[in-house]
């Protein structure tokens, strides 16, 4: 039995979160056993009951941000020599910080989600993000065995700074996400109050600069059908002022906030967008296309992986041009939906799938403890 230890700061319903979610979940309990360790005790939206009903052991160091500074990385060594896994598996910046220099007599991997310096200014400000950034990148150079979730971040950092890693990109749960029947679209409409005579178009992820949230509404205001359309947004952010304010004219474009039940919305839309600058390989994205939507989708490479797979699935638009999204949306509303959205389901079930990526992370923990 091959023992795997997640060490991860906090199991937050996020996208990393819900990727190891997916490894696990579709991972061999005949040959594998599971631990999660965190590092701070659980927000309210933590995914840990999840984990739990998978029969993953999950434990916790309760730290906050200083005592994990002052005595994590000694806590943590206890807890690995006690427990002594074949395989130490980190994502995110402090469990990879906190365990690079340490444990080197136990086989260690990482993945990465983003680029240090594409995310961080971006998300924490300029003089935060650039301070967090050297020091994920300096982890990273001491780092034995990096996995992107992402062929197009491979080649970043490969580019960038000569780094050789490997890449296994990130899939989706298609048990969860997948193209609904049309009774259960209307049923679902008549329960979310969506009107069946509107196209619905959705956007999922933080309202904050990355994802460029401005130049997405203004695209679709400005689109030729928008006004027999509807924008769905979900998500929270520190944006939402401004998005009320350019929409306050508008009955169009319904904000959302954060919702738990991001399936059932995708599955009553008909078109999902995404304008963000830059992602890893963006879970939303797979959801939507697993949901059977088309795509239209901003100029970054992680969104051309996706559709390297199959052209016809969505369609790729300009960073920071609204006026061009607005043509886009016109194009995707003029082109054959069925083809389209077959093509998005075809680039899931065969390449993007949960089950897939697992494979793939559980090939790369044989080779690893063999190696």
């Amino acid at each position: 039995m091959t023992k795997i230890l997640y060490i991860v700061s906090t199991l937050k319903s996020t996208g990393p979160t819900n990727q190891l979610y997916n490894i696990v979940r579709y991972g061999d309990n005949q040959n594998y056993s599971y631990t999660i360790l965190t590092l701070s005790p659980e927000p309210n939206d933590s995914k840990i009951d999840d984990f739990k009903k998978l029969g993953v052991r999950v434990d916790t160091l309760n730290l906050s941000r200083v005592k994990g500074v002052i005595k994590g990385k000694k806590l943590v060594i206890k807890y690995v020599n006690q427990n002594k896994p074949d395989i130490i598996h980190t994502q995110g910046i402090r469990p990879d910080t906190m365990v690079v220099d340490i444990l080197d007599n136990y086989s260690k991997i990482s993945t990465l989600r983003n680029y240090p310096w594409d995310d961080y200014p971006l998300k924490f400000g300029k003089f935060k993000g650039s301070i967090l950034a050297r020091r994920h990148l300096k982890t990273i150079s001491k780092s034995k065995k990096i996995i992107t979730c992402s062929r197009s971040l491979k080649e970043e950092f490969y580019n960038k700074n000569n780094f050789d890693f490997e890449y296994i990109q990130n899939g989706v749960d298609t048990e969860k996400y997948y193209s609904p029947t049309t009774e259960e679209t209307e049923n679902l409409k008549i329960k979310l109050g969506v009107p069946k005579d509107k196209v619905i178009f959705i956007s999922v992820g933080s309202i904050i600069p990355r994802k460029d949230p401005i130049n997405l509404v203004k695209g679709f205001l400005n689109s030729e059908e928008s006004n027999k359309s509807l924008l769905y947004i979900i998500g929270e952010g520190p944006l939402i002022s401004e998005l009320n304010g350019l929409i306050k004219n508008h009955d169009n474009v319904i904000l959302c906030g954060k919702k738990n039940n991001v399936a059932d919305y995708l599955k009553v839309a008909d078109y999902f967008i995404s304008t963000s600058l830059s992602e890893g390989l963006p879970n939303t994205v797979l959801e939507a296309m697993a949901s059977g939507l088309p795509v239209c989708l901003s100029d970054i490479s992680s969104h051309t992986e996706i559709l390297d797979y199959n052209s016809e699935a969505g369609i790729i638009t300009p960073l920071q041009d609204s006026k061009v999204l607005s043509s886009s949306i016109n194009n995707m509303l003029k082109a054959d939906y069925k083809k389209m959205s077959a093509s998005a389901l075809d680039i899931i079930n065969q390449h993007l799938s949960a089950e897939k990526m697992s494979n793939k992370y559980h090939n790369a923990y044989y080779k690893l403890k063999n190696s």
